[in-house]
């Protein structure tokens, strides 16, 4: 895995080092012509008759340069797999009925003859009424997963210019070297910012190739994400068309006994949070 990027950026940076090399021999061979060509000035640089002593210093500019190999880890997670079968739900509810109570008797007059008639009220009362239907109830199963991702390791080695610069010593009075010194010091400040500049176009490569790396990471985590997000949909499908339909997602009888979607909801979303840290983890690295 990343075989083929890896093999591109140690290419990449090795030919920014081609790329560098004629500019830092340049430097180094300007050094050796200054000490080769350096004589005491007497004019202009120092004054007449002035003693100093000179040490050639070697100063070197330090360019760290990786080599990369990318190791495969393995991420081992454990992911939804949701099947939904049909189920009998039966379960009672209750409903209120009116039921006619008899109250009393009361007299009706019809000529001579009186007739006792019922006073009937109706009174409402609750009774259970079983309710039965077939839906498709979701079942979880947590089934392990193995991804394999590549970790890059950088190995840094160093890479220097050297450079050898004058340093100055007067041992009788205060005098200014100023055109040989200025000269070094001005060689030295270009070999610095070689540096850094190589090691910002080595860098860049670097970034532009842990970019791909963390980019395969996340598609990875996303992708395993969507495991959740059907397993998610499910569920929640399921409670929303079984409280439609007067049933308790908490309590759900089925003929293979209760089921609670929203405990096994909130199972899955324990697992995500898992997932995500372990992805997490790796992608910090």
């Amino acid at each position: 895995m990343f075989e083929q990027e890896s093999a591109q950026l140690q290419e990449r940076i090795e030919a920014i080092q081609k790329q560098y090399q004629p500019r830092i021999d340049a430097l180094q061979r300007r050094g050796e012509e200054m000490e080769d060509g350096f004589e005491k000035p007497s004019t202009g640089g120092a004054v007449i008759g002035v003693d100093f002593e000179v040490d050639w210093k070697q100063t070197d500019i330090v360019v760290s340069v990786p080599s990369v190999t990318v190791r495969d880890k393995k991420i081992v997670v454990s992911l939804p797999e949701v099947t939904s079968k049909p189920q009998k739900i039966a379960f009672d509810v209750p409903e209120v009925i009116m039921v006619p109570h008899v109250l009393g008797r009361k007299p009706e007059i019809h000529g001579t003859t009186i007739k006792w008639t019922n006073i009937i009220v109706s009174r409402p009362e609750t009774r259970m009424r079983r309710k039965e239907f077939i839906t498709d109830v979701p079942q979880v199963t947590m089934k392990t997963k193995e991804f394999v991702v590549g970790i890059p390791e950088f190995k840094m080695s160093e890479q220097r210019l050297s450079l050898k610069l004058p340093q100055f010593k007067v041992t009788d009075v205060s005098a200014s070297i100023d055109e040989i010194q200025d000269e070094g010091e001005a060689l030295e400040a270009e070999g610095q910012e070689l540096g850094k500049s190589m090691q910002a176009a080595i860098e860049l490569e670097v970034s532009r190739f842990q970019k791909i790396i963390h980019d395969s990471l996340y598609a990875t985590q996303v992708s395993a994400g969507r495991k959740f997000d059907s397993a998610f949909t499910t569920i929640n499908n399921a409670m929303a068309d079984l409280q439609a339909k007067g049933c308790d997602p908490i309590k759900v009888p089925t003929e293979s006994g209760d089921i609670n979607l929203r405990k096994i909801y909130q199972d899955v979303v324990s697992e995500k949070t898992k997932v995500d840290a372990a992805f997490d983890a790796v992608i910090a690295n």
